[in-house]
């Protein structure tokens, strides 16, 4: 127990040892009939030789957990952790511990010692549903482009067709005022040039028509000007050939 007592001291660098005497003082003490002159100043329990030893009995439980006296080895606190977690696993139903197994996998992507081909079975069969809800995904996301590109595409055409259909509206109403003012200023030309004689006056009409549509049918206007210049210098000189007579 002296022993045991002054290693405590210095356990950070001396844990193997200490815990070899802890498990020799261990087994002496429990083995049935054991001498308790073996250890140095008789100790009636084990409780009590961990605390002569100025140890909590906890904590040394838990480094006789870590001791592998075969080996005389110390498991690392890694070693030591996953020795407990299969264990646990052991303890639990079948399909439940290969849950846990493969969510530690993927969380550490570290394989557990007792990895075992359920384990990979499961482990497959995530991976497959994870593909297929990523291409599923992928799917869904490629498809929702294309709405979003159709309904952009269909937006834009249907706005062009309105802007289209607004300007050939504005454009109607504009030659029916524009139609209007010219039958109205029409109108009052024929008035001004309304003749006495009834049969005249409708004859004069026909032919002022006639010479509107002529001029109203030539689509440049430059050309319709100069026609309508030839005219009214045809009949100026028709009017200055009649004087004459």
């Amino acid at each position: 127990m002296s022993k045991v007592k002054n290693l405590t001291y210095r356990w950070k660098n001396l844990t193997v040892e200490i815990v070899r005497e802890l498990h020799q003082a261990r087994a002496e003490l429990s083995s049935q009939g054991a001498r308790t002159d073996l250890v140095t100043n008789v100790t009636k329990s084990w409780n009590q030789y961990v605390s002569d030893c100025g140890i909590e009995r906890m904590t040394a439980h838990r480094w006789l957990e870590r001791y592998i006296p075969e080996q005389d080895k110390l498991l690392s606190t890694e070693e030591y952790q996953e020795i407990k977690q299969i264990e646990d696993r052991k303890r639990l139903g079948k399909a439940e511990s290969i849950q846990i197994k493969v969510n530690g996998y993927i969380k550490t992507g570290k394989k557990p010692t007792d990895w075992d081909s359920d384990s990979e079975n499961e482990l497959h069969r995530r991976e497959k549903v994870k593909k297929n809800a990523d291409e599923k995904y992928e799917k869904f996301k490629k498809e929702n482009e294309q709405r979003k590109r159709e309904r952009e595409q269909k937006e834009k055409q249907e706005k062009i067709d309105y802007e289209k259909s607004q300007k050939e509206h504005d454009d109607l109403l504009d030659n029916l005022y524009r139609m209007k003012a010219e039958n109205n200023e029409n109108k009052e030309i024929k008035e001004s040039l309304r003749l006495s004689n009834r049969h005249d006056n409708l004859s004069q009409e026909v032919m002022i028509e006639t010479i509107d549509d002529y001029i109203n049918s030539i689509s440049d206007n430059q050309r319709g000007i100069e026609t309508a210049q030839n005219l009214i210098k045809y009949l100026r000189n028709k009017i200055a050939k009649m004087q004459v007579i």
